[in-house]
């Protein structure tokens, strides 16, 4: 499957799809590194994929940023939070920053899985289109 990489402003986006068929951006900084052939060859293949088990989080959307569990933390997310996106196609934006880990799993509400293959540490983020959205589960 190839990946196609578009640059917005400070990120490198792919567009990838959901547990259940949806399709969701995943955003890349630029200033952490990223180059556009990075990212096209590993945003799909570093996810974990359908954990069967996530730790809880509880990021509704519009709520202020949180840091989660020491368990969280220890997986490697140190902050995160979802918002309402602006843009035109998604209405739902998880944003966290990792410290360590390569790949992240994120479940919604409606147990949607939407992955991210983080290849270096710092904020990234997933936009994506849910009929419940608050994340509830980090693997």
């Amino acid at each position: 499957m190839t990946i196609q990489v578009r640059t917005s402003g400070k990120y490198l986006v792919v567009e990838l799809v959901s547990a259940a068929g949806r399709k969701y951006e995943v955003g890349y900084p630029v200033d952490a590194g990223y180059t556009e052939n990075e990212v096209a060859e590993h945003a799909g293949a570093l996810s974990k994929g359908l954990s069967e088990t996530f730790l809880a989080v509880n990021w509704v959307p519009g709520a202020a940023p949180v840091t989660p569990s020491a368990q969280v933390q220890n997986l490697g997310i140190a902050e995160g939070y979802v918002s309402y996106d602006r843009g035109v196609v998604y209405n739902y934006r998880i944003s966290f920053k990792n410290t360590k880990g390569w790949g992240f799993d994120f479940k919604d509400l409606t147990n949607d899985v939407y992955s991210c293959s983080t290849i270096r540490n710092g904020w990234h983020y997933i936009d994506y289109n849910s009929d419940d959205a608050t994340i509830v589960g980090v693997a």
